[in-house]
């Protein structure tokens, strides 16, 4: 039996920069772990990826204010 430490959040999307920008703009801080790779093949991979907060104390109300604000974010680019 596992239980998960709920240490990161990670999204993946081509336009993750963007993301992370519309994110800012909407008051929600992002991360970006991991930005280099050893394996050169896989930096297309780190390129893409960006954390999103997760922690005890984040609130319902602010877990549907970064879902919102993702889903926002991913149709203004399509």
């Amino acid at each position: 039996n596992c239980t998960s430490a709920w240490h990161k959040f990670v999204i993946k999307h081509q336009s993750r920069d963007e993301i992370k920008q519309h994110l800012k703009e909407a008051g929600i801080d992002t991360r970006i772990h991991y930005p280099y790779t050893l394996d050169k093949q896989k930096t297309r991979f780190t390129q893409q990826c960006l954390s999103l907060p997760i922690y005890p104390e984040l609130s319902d109300t602010s877990v549907e204010h970064v879902a919102d604000s993702v889903v926002s974010a991913v149709k203004l680019l399509s």
